[in-house]
């Protein structure tokens, strides 16, 4: 029974120590949004300012996908257990506190992030950072298994895998007519449902990318970068395949006049969000699910 207590009794050790490292987050995020300090400083209340809510539970959400992957060993001692979870905890926090501030940048560059949220409680914009909050959480909670706890790795396939979602990301422009900056703008949730299906798809195939056998490090990341290159030419197929398939007519452009393409409503960024999503799921069976073998496959 007292081990029972005492197994009991640290687990409540480790859940207050893993609340304490929020409230160390919450500070930390001064260094890379100094901007925001309103959002802590005051008593957050959820109810008003719904832009401000969501921007902020994306980041809740990231924060607590990445610390799934952490875990403590208490057969090493209890100290060193706590020390180990809170390196492993600030390295990781700080590198994605640093990927959230370059990939919104990249992305929402045009933007500020008081106007949009305190000022013009933009819900699209909100969205959109919450779902690059996900992405970027579940990139870095995959560069953490892959480099098995080694920082020099870590660090190596954490840029690695933030230049592919950089490069990936910025090519919505060539497979959606919508305008990201214009629309976000205008508080169009289409966009932001578009764009964040799109950032989603990005995800799955730069984690398809990275389950990879990495004894060499140097030609892991040339089949990732392989990987990555197979996928963007299969990619299309799967989308033009959904239109075709489905019989989809895409009532947005009116291809017989060049005209400007009128806002678009929320069922359009919905129908792109899922072709995008299921387009990346569908290539990732190719790219990572397709055993050929060492011979030419029977039909």
């Amino acid at each position: 029974m007292n081990e029972i207590f005492d197994k009991l009794i640290i687990r409540f050790v480790f859940s207050f120590f893993i609340c304490l490292i929020l409230f160390l987050y919450k500070y930390a995020h001064y260094l890379f949004y100094p901007q925001a300090k309103k959002q802590f400083q005051t008593v957050f209340t959820p109810s008003s300012n719904a832009a401000n809510s969501i921007h902020f539970f994306g980041r809740l959400i990231g924060i607590t996908l990445i610390f799934s992957n952490l875990g403590f060993n208490e057969t090493s001692g209890v100290m060193l257990s706590l020390v180990n979870f809170l390196f492993w905890s600030l390295i990781t926090l700080s590198i994605y506190l640093c990927s959230l501030y370059v990939t919104e940048s990249i992305f929402l560059y045009n933007f500020n992030f008081i106007d949009e949220v305190f000022k013009k409680k933009n819900i699209s914009y909100a969205i959109i950072t919450f779902s690059n909050s996900v992405c970027v959480s579940m990139l870095i909670k995959l560069v953490v298994i892959e480099s098995e706890f080694s920082v020099i790795l870590l660090l190596m396939f954490w840029l690695l895998a933030m230049v592919l979602y950089g490069i990936v990301g910025k090519l919505f422009r060539f497979v959606s007519p919508l305008s990201l900056n214009k629309l976000v703008l205008q508080k169009n949730l289409a966009i932001a449902f578009s764009f964040s299906g799109f950032l989603l798809g990005s995800t799955i195939l730069i984690m398809a990318a990275f389950e990879q056998n990495h004894i060499d490090v140097k030609r892991y990341g040339i089949q990732v970068l392989l990987t990555i290159i197979l996928s963007l030419l299969i990619y299309p197929i799967f989308l033009l395949g959904f239109r075709k398939v489905l019989n989809i007519k895409d009532d947005l452009i009116d291809k017989n006049h060049d005209k400007e393409v009128p806002l678009p409503e929320l069922g359009y960024g919905v129908y792109e969000a899922a072709i995008y999503f299921s387009a990346s799921l569908l290539t990732s069976i190719i790219v990572n699910h397709v055993e050929l073998g060492i011979i030419y496959p029977f039909f």
